[in-house]
């Protein structure tokens, strides 16, 4: 095409040689030739600077939220009231939806009169009553003791009468049987006393804990089933989804709510590995997305896959970017530019400056008013820009607009600089 181009060109500049020449043979007062500018080509040109020049590597992806969470309710029941909709922002612990709690409310009240009476239960076998109890039998006790000191002392002087012939057989005896009873009674006191102090009272109260315990666990397990009737946002973001309406039925793990945070989103998108070594968590990117209107946007690598796809050989790379203003949708499709080289101090001129014939690359430069066909070696380039190895030199005259219109000779007039 660009051989064609400089045929049509060479064919325009000869026919316009040969009108000129017409004209001036027709010319009365016999000038011999025309101006030059009136046959030069106009064109703009660059002069070659050393510079800096980025490769830029470019991968399409689609946009995904930072986050997505999906709402259930851990009870069943009849839906109250609906808070939100889809496409409303919710910031974290938001109330979504309440479910009615009529026979929930009741039975925390069962619930809490069941530990209040548990409560009641163990402060009666560790309060003032059983103290008032112990106190009672230990009481019965001593009284039971000062009743065998006083047995004994009888039977004693019975006994010294007895030896005096004093007193009968059946008296002495009589006192022998009071001192039994006496002592008799004092164990049973004694014992009834210490039965008491140490091991019945430690089984009630062992016993009323055990219930206070239970009814502690009915009691935090019915407030919990109420709360749960108040379901609240686990996270900050916009509403993709919505599945309940009030006056409708849910059941247990239902999705009610589908919640994304797209604050901040990321672009998932496969490299090879030529690309994948020179890249790491946290290297910048530039990121360009048509559908929102966004380019040259800032983001940063996040994650690397350690491991190819065995199937494409691929390394899957996601890249994070800020979406305070909410104009990223998830679903677009963006492009990911990624800076794998940069070289410097080389002479760089734009890429549609550079023509081919054949496997050989060429430039026109301006010298002495006309256009000169230079062959160059190329090196890296980008999207704008060609690195230009050998052929010219700093501050050379690069056309580089008009360059399809000349040939090597071809008088040229310099009417814009392409950049300088």
């Amino acid at each position: 095409m660009k051989k064609h181009l400089i045929s049509y060109a060479l064919s325009g500049i000869f026919l316009l040689f040969f009108l000129t020449g017409c004209s001036q043979a027709a010319k009365p007062d016999g000038s011999d030739a025309a101006d030059a500018s009136d046959t030069a080509v106009s064109v703009s040109v660059l002069n070659a600077k050393r510079g800096e020049l980025s490769k830029t590597v470019r991968y399409s992806g689609k946009i995904s939220p930072n986050d997505t969470v999906i709402v259930t309710s851990k009870l069943g029941g009849k839906v109250l009231s609906v808070n939100y909709d889809v496409g409303d922002r919710v910031s974290k612990g938001a109330l979504l939806f309440t479910l009615d709690d009529t026979d929930l409310i009741n039975a925390v009240s069962a619930a809490r009169a069941q530990y209040d009476l548990a409560l009641a239960n163990l402060n009666r076998t560790t309060g003032g009553a059983v103290e008032l109890q112990l106190e009672t039998l230990k009481h019965q006790a001593e009284q039971a003791r000062r009743g065998v000191e006083t047995a004994q002392k009888h039977l004693n002087r019975q006994r010294e009468l007895f030896d005096a012939g004093a007193i009968s057989q059946i008296e002495l005896e009589t006192a022998e049987n009071n001192y039994n009873t006496a002592n008799e009674q004092y164990s049973l006191a004694k014992t009834n006393y210490e039965l008491n102090l140490t091991k019945i009272q430690a089984e009630n109260k062992s016993a009323a804990e055990a219930q206070l315990a239970q009814a502690k666990v009915a009691l935090d397990t019915a407030e919990t089933q109420l709360a749960n009737t108040k379901v609240y946002s686990q996270i900050g973001g916009t509403i993709s989804s919505r599945d309940v309406s009030s006056g409708g039925i849910i059941s247990p793990g239902m999705p009610a709510f589908t919640i994304i945070d797209d604050s901040s989103v990321y672009i998932e998108f496969f490299v090879t590995d030529d690309t994948v070594s020179k890249i790491k968590p946290g290297t910048l990117v530039q990121i360009e997305v048509p559908a929102a209107g966004i380019s040259g946007v800032s983001g940063n690598i996040t994650s690397i896959s350690p491991s190819a796809n065995p199937q494409t050989q691929l390394y899957t790379i996601k890249a994070s970017i800020k979406n305070t203003d909410g104009k990223l949708k998830l679903g677009m499709f963006a492009t990911v530019g990624i800076t794998v080289e940069t070289i410097n101090n080389a002479i760089c001129i734009p890429v549609d400056a550079v023509r081919t014939d054949g496997e050989k690359n060429y430039v026109f430069v301006v010298k002495d008013g006309a256009a000169r066909q230079v062959f160059v070696e190329t090196g890296a380039s980008n999207d704008n820009e060609i690195i230009i190895a050998s052929g010219i030199s700093e501050n050379d005259a690069v056309i580089v607009k008009g360059q399809d219109f000349v040939a090597d000779g071809t008088l040229v007039s310099i009417v814009g600089n392409g950049g300088n």
